[in-house]
């Protein structure tokens, strides 16, 4: 049975392919239209609906046909102001809508698939981010077609990196402790974030080669007689609370992330949501685990799972350097599988989230379409490496893909490996705010955060208390 959403669907479709003057020269629709527009979306039924706005918006005249096609556009994205995560009085809002009104059954249809509508290809959902306001009408200077609707986006259900296909996997939680995040505390906008490394010192953390199947690998693993899920949960009771906790790649394996539910579970309130670091997967392909991510709430209630999706290497200049003979081919590629879909998480109170671990913020055309297009209020981005530091690759890409959304960027590193390269002491986390100026954000704004305390701290910051600012530098030759 279609609705309105589907309606928006089929629109969405053709006023895509419209330029900027395209638009400017449809012919604005009357106002007795735009009465009978909104009288139409105030059917109970769907169908009934969907076909009244359907006849409505017929005409002969490119010009006024064009027009009527993008004022139901806007009028169906207003309405569904009324059921926007963003919109603080929704819930009094929805009352007032019939209960036989087709507009409930929609926001069932998310909770349970984690969109309105959907398609093969495309799927609609609540446009992002989902605590902030979007993007401005004119964010890129010129006529963008994502840009003209406040409430609601049509977006791909499948990404590329390279030329591999990448499913997109759409959830949403409600704000229950059950399956979300409970209610949003007074702290929202200026959240406290803590970055646990759980490998500091040299000898945390375990480098081997290894042979299979004829190609050369390398396996990062935590020393054996460091249980990562201890760590975590004894550091959450220095840290005392924090809204965000988050751990970084390789730290966390999936036998120390089933024990680390039960033990938040024990102490519940230390944090609204934690991100596990990731680690190997017990199931494997090809002899291969994946690099997987768990994040659960402050209950201990696992949330979902991000498996990495772009394995990285060393070439031969960084195998040296750690002291390890390249493969046949001049390197060592990580010692995992790929994963195949990416899951964009939409908490209720909090905000839609993503997790890009390590390489994924590099991948392309994967990173820089899922920013833009679903527009996430969180990125997460655990890594291995020496560090989070101003100006290296990590912060490089996010500043570049913080040009696409309003979206926040949590960097988590460990630091055994500054010590394994003999570097000089680096932060272990790295938060990066929008490169647009909005309302909540003066933009650019930036922060580490280092780990204080051995063998076994963390680092906070306090979102845009005391931060810095991302900037472009030329240093001219002496």
């Amino acid at each position: 049975m279609p609705s309105p959403a589907d309606l928006f669907m089929e629109n969405w479709e053709l006023a895509r392919k419209w330029s900027g003057p395209d638009v400017q020269n449809f012919k604005l629709p009357c106002a007795e239209f735009k009465h009978a527009v909104g009288e139409s979306i105030l059917i109970s039924s769907a169908s009934d609906s969907y076909a009244a706005l359907k006849n409505l918006q017929r005409g002969d005249n490119p010009a006024v046909l064009n027009g009527r096609i993008m004022y139901v556009l806007a009028a169906i994205d207003d309405f569904f102001e009324i059921v926007h995560p963003r919109t603080l009085n929704r819930s009094k809002l929805f009352d007032r809508i019939p209960l036989s009104h087709w507009m409930r059954k929609i926001v069932l249809e998310r909770l349970d698939n984690g969109a309105f509508s959907s398609t093969q290809t495309h799927q609609l959902v609540p446009r992002g981010p989902l605590v902030r306001s979007p993007r401005g009408d004119f964010a890129s200077s010129a006529y963008s077609f994502l840009d003209q609707f406040a409430f609601l986006t049509v977006v791909r259900t499948e990404f590329l990196i390279d030329e591999r296909p990448i499913r997109v996997c759409t959830i949403a939680k409600d704000r229950s402790l059950s399956q979300g995040l409970g209610l949003a505390p007074s702290s929202s906008g200026s959240e406290k974030v803590a970055f646990i490394p759980i490998a500091q010192l040299d000898e945390h953390l375990l480098i081997e080669r290894v042979e299979r199947n004829g190609h050369a690998y390398i396996d990062f693993k935590l020393s054996e007689d460091i249980d990562a899920a201890a760590v975590i949960d004894s550091v959450l009771c220095d840290i005392g609370y924090a809204d965000i906790v988050m751990s970084a790649e390789l730290m966390v394996d999936a036998r120390a992330a089933d024990r680390l539910s039960p033990l938040i579970s024990a102490k519940p309130g230390r944090t609204r949501i934690l991100l596990a670091g990731s680690g190997n997967t017990i199931e494997t392909r090809d002899g291969l685990p994946w690099n997987e991510t768990r994040v659960f709430n402050g209950s201990g209630v696992e949330l979902w799972r991000q498996r990495k999706m772009w394995q990285a290497g060393l070439d031969t200049s960084r195998s040296e350097d750690l002291g390890l003979v390249p493969g046949h081919n001049g390197r060592l590629m990580e010692h995992n599988h790929a994963g195949d879909e990416v899951v964009v998480a939409d908490l209720d109170g909090f905000g839609r989230c993503v997790v890009l671990i390590c390489q994924d913020i590099k991948s392309s055309p994967l990173a820089s379409q899922l920013i833009k297009l679903y527009q996430p209020d969180w990125v997460f981005v655990p890594i291995l490496d020496w560090g989070t530091a101003i100006a290296r690759w990590a912060h490089v890409e996010a500043f570049q893909l913080s040009d696409f959304s309003p979206a926040r960027f949590l960097i988590a590193s460990s630091l055994s490996m500054v010590e394994k390269l003999k570097k000089e002491e680096q932060p272990c986390g790295l938060a990066i705010g929008p490169k647009q100026s909005t309302e909540q954000n003066p933009g650019r704004e930036c922060a580490t955060a280092y780990a204080k305390t051995s063998p076994h701290g963390f680092g906070m910051v306090e979102w845009q208390t005391g931060w810095g600012k991302s900037a472009l530098t030329f240093d001219p030759k002496k």
